[in-house]
């Protein structure tokens, strides 16, 4: 996500630029400041290239933002699925330490052994998420703030 965020503003300063660059031809053309009529190139040539790569950029800005908010709405989606499979293993282990504790039975060896497994094979795909919003808002910080969690102790003591 971090990667797409710098791309839209790069393009975004890009489509800034060639706005500007078509907007001082046209008022050129108007004013007539410089007169660039040559037998290659004219000042209507130059509006119609700058003001296409604007047209085309702004496109670009279009695509980037939606695949930006589709591959957002997917990592949440990913991690909410992954931290709901987290905590239903964290139930079933407490549900049946709480069944060994009540009913005086012995303790299995492997009791959390399949619960640390799972967690271990989640462990590198959580920590590999990047998820950076363009506009932060009071969701995004509480994820954001979920996964350094997650980065930095929690799944460490998990494991």
């Amino acid at each position: 996500m971090t990667q797409l965020k710098h791309t839209l503003f790069f393009l975004i300063i890009l489509c800034l630029i060639f706005l500007g660059l078509s907007y001082a031809i046209s008022i050129n053309m108007e004013i007539g400041v410089c007169d660039v009529n040559s037998a290659f190139i004219s000042n209507n040539f130059l509006f119609t290239c700058f003001s296409g790569a604007f047209a085309s950029i702004l496109v670009l800005i279009a695509t980037e933002a939606y695949r930006f908010v589709q591959t957002k709405k997917a990592l949440e989606q990913f991690l909410f699925g992954q931290l709901v499979f987290i905590y239903g293993q964290l139930q079933i282990a407490n549900t049946n330490i709480h069944n060994f504790l009540s009913g005086n039975k012995l303790v299995a060896e492997n009791l959390l052994e399949y619960l640390s497994i799972s967690i271990k094979q989640i462990t590198p795909s959580l920590r590999s998420l990047d998820y950076n919003p363009v506009i932060p808002n009071n969701r995004a910080r509480v994820i954001k703030n979920i996964i350094i969690r997650l980065f930095s102790f929690d799944m460490s003591d998990y494991e």
